[in-house]
């Protein structure tokens, strides 16, 4: 999987609407394990084959209304300008964490037709880390 086939998946994902688990482990092609029990979220995790993203997981709060989709990489051969994200507009944040091994990370913020999607890189390589997206937010 290249970036632009990461891109055309979370592009995807986007555009398909507030995610049910079901539908959503079936558009990864992967099988969702329950996660740990919560009272406010239904949590899943998964693995992901044959793919830069090698594993995610997903929560869906309970009224429904909310969603949070993360995928993650397992030392990502992809860099930041691997990933052509100009559709998605204008970066309406940045998000820096210094404390994740080993030389930080940002994840740069992007509002897409109402979903939050965040794409992590490391600070200074700028390796792909992880996508996330969020429905349901408000920013």
């Amino acid at each position: 999987m290249n970036g632009e086939t990461v891109v055309a998946l979370v592009d995807s994902l986007i555009h398909s609407g507030l995610p049910e688990a079901a539908q959503l482990a079936k558009s990864l092609g992967t099988t969702f394990k329950v996660g740990p029990a919560n009272p406010y979220w239904t949590t899943y995790d998964f693995p992901l084959a044959n793919s830069p993203l090698a594993r995610g997981g997903f929560r869906l709060s309970k009224d429904g209304q909310k969603a949070l989709l993360y995928l993650e990489t397992d030392n990502s051969s992809l860099v930041s300008g691997d990933l052509d994200l100009a559709a998605w507009g204008p970066v309406v944040g940045i998000s820096p964490n210094p404390r994740i091994p080993p030389e930080g990370a940002d994840a740069y913020i992007y509002l897409v037709d109402g979903v939050r999607v965040s794409v992590q890189y490391t600070h200074q390589s700028k390796k792909l880390l992880g996508v996330s997206l969020e429905w349901g937010t408000t920013a």
